[in-house]
């Protein structure tokens, strides 16, 4: 049975923080549908920004994404 995008982002944030590389990569799409897919889920209030990973050298901390702990409640309502 075959998942929807939104549905696998929530499913990999079950198990652990991730940036949206990370999240792109494990569902196979690109960066910018995977923001699209956040901003969503965060509207809908399953999913928050948890806080930045930082790398050695310079550049620009990646966000983590994290479910949302109520996200349980508000899913069932949100995406039944």
């Amino acid at each position: 049975m075959a998942t929807g995008t939104r549905e696998q982002i929530v499913a990999l944030l079950r198990r652990d923080q991730r940036t949206v590389d990370e999240l792109a990569a494990a569902v196979g799409t690109t960066d910018n549908a995977v923001r699209s897919h956040l901003a969503i889920l965060e509207r809908d209030g399953l999913v928050r920004v948890e806080g930045v990973r930082r790398t050695p050298g310079a550049g620009k901390p990646a966000v983590l994404y994290g479910l949302n702990p109520a996200a349980d409640e508000v899913a069932s309502r949100a995406y039944p």
